[in-house]
């Protein structure tokens, strides 16, 4: 029962709310309760102060002619019987009697055990002592009321609390676990919505009835998470798609080889030299494929694993310009290598040089015969910037950012009047997953039926 969200929250409300009221019950009993024994004290203090008023006018009316202890007797037989009518007094001289009112008190209004108290209450009556002095002589004047229409208002007093809290109590309660449900109502309609939501409909998205809200800023950070993992699953969905077609062509094209030249049962040298040429290319192919593609994987699971050292760029650049040389010779494809400043870095230089590789083999891949590749290469205040300009045909404007997703290669725009080697698609991808190991960026500069600029940046 009190795993409920909204059960639990009912008792914590219920809980504050009792405790509340009960603190302000209990302090407002307190306070009535004073209130009603004041009442009683005044009234008793009245009564004593009226008789040492009435003292000294009958002392100062007969000039002294009666002594102390007469005129606190005729004050006491003749004070009005309507005044003060349930208060019962006395005077006394020491442990001597002077007189009381009435004649024989009921109570323990003579006892002397309170001596040394001013207020007390005993035996269901409230007592009060207080001192005067006549003709040098010192006198008390004691005074004691019922306490029963004070305790009788107490307990009504108790009995209304008691018996008033709990209707509010229920009532709040009921209130309280209505207001919560109604305010956990969207919670529980986004939880069956994400119980609904699995790998096959991740389009789905929760219905935010308030986005500004808690509630709201919850099911909208939700919904983005969702997005992201959209995104990711199409990615690995189509990633895992191109790599089956990526793979499927070299296995089909090795396996057709191997059962053209296994037909016959006797084939030259030569026939099966050429068999197994084709099967090696497909394997060699096949195997840049899965190199490639482990790369990305593990880039993906974790940070890519680097071993940083010290070298110069520019003769990384350069050396790789040369190898590239061989490759655009087939093309006459003429390279602008430099002049570059001394470049000093800290990297993995076997991964700069692929990246660098990747950039140098899709600028000569899509480049027509007889054109020119530029590289330039500076170093800026906190990082080194590495430019290579081809003369192709250019990128589609809608291509600019897909073209560094996995597996993705641009129309025919793009490779027409290249060798189109049928690549895989996977080099840009990996050049920038190199550049953001090294805390740099790969980027498409401009493009254009001229030719393309890419940028790759170290810091």
């Amino acid at each position: 029962m009190t795993s409920s969200l909204r059960v639990r929250l009912t008792l914590y409300y219920a809980a504050v709310l009792t405790a509340t009221l009960g603190a302000a019950s209990w302090f407002v009993y307190q306070q009535l309760t004073r209130n009603h024994y004041d009442r009683l004290d005044n009234r008793l203090e009245t009564a004593l102060r009226v008789i040492g008023s009435s003292l000294d006018h009958e002392i100062e009316e007969h000039g002294g002619v009666r002594d102390g202890e007469e005129s606190f007797r005729f004050v006491l037989r003749t004070i009005h019987p309507l005044t003060f009518p349930d208060l019962q007094l006395a005077v006394t001289k020491g442990s001597q009697t002077v007189g009381t009112k009435p004649e024989r008190p009921t109570t323990d209004l003579l006892n002397h055990s309170h001596t040394n108290n001013t207020v007390w209450s005993e035996n269901g009556y409230r007592y009060m002592r207080l001192q005067t002095k006549v003709a040098g002589i010192d006198y008390t004047l004691l005074g004691a009321g019922s306490e029963r229409q004070t305790d009788s208002e107490i307990l009504a007093l108790q009995q209304a609390f008691l018996f008033s809290l709990p209707v509010p109590l229920l009532l709040a309660l009921t209130g309280g676990f209505w207001l919560v449900r109604k305010s956990l109502a969207p919670l529980a309609a986004m939880s069956a919505t994400t119980d609904a939501i699995s790998a096959d409909n991740l389009s789905q998205r929760l219905q935010l009835s308030n986005p500004k809200d808690e509630l709201g800023r919850l099911g909208k950070s939700f919904n983005r998470l969702l997005d992201r993992l959209e995104a990711s699953f199409e990615v690995q969905r189509r990633f895992m798609s191109d790599a089956s077609h990526e793979l499927r062509t070299p296995v089909s094209v090795a396996r057709t080889s191997a059962q053209v030249t296994l037909e016959r049962p006797e084939r030259t040298e030569a026939e099966y030299r050429d068999a197994l040429t084709v099967i090696d290319g497909q394997l060699q192919r096949m195997g840049r494929l899965v190199e490639d593609m482990f790369l990305l994987a593990t880039s993906d699971a974790a940070a890519l694993q680097l071993q940083p050292e010290r070298f110069y760029l520019e003769e990384v650049i350069t050396e790789s310009a040369a190898a590239a040389r061989l490759l655009a010779a087939k093309k006459q494809i003429e390279f602008r290598v430099g002049p570059f400043a001394e470049l000093l870095y800290i990297g993995d230089i076997t991964r700069i040089r692929q990246a660098i590789m990747i950039l140098l083999d899709n600028a000569i891949k899509y480049s027509p015969p007889n054109s020119t590749i530029e590289i330039q290469a500076l170093s800026q205040d906190d990082y080194l910037q590495i430019d290579i300009i081809d003369q192709g045909t250019g990128i589609a404007e809608s291509d600019r950012e897909k073209i560094f997703e996995r597996f993705y290669r641009p129309d025919t725009s793009r490779t027409r009047g290249s060798d189109n080697s049928g690549g895989a698609g996977l080099g840009l991808p990996i050049a920038r997953r190199i550049a953001e190991a090294h805390s740099g960026r790969l980027e498409l500069i401009a493009t254009s039926p001229q030719g393309s600029h890419f940028r790759l940046t170290l810091t």
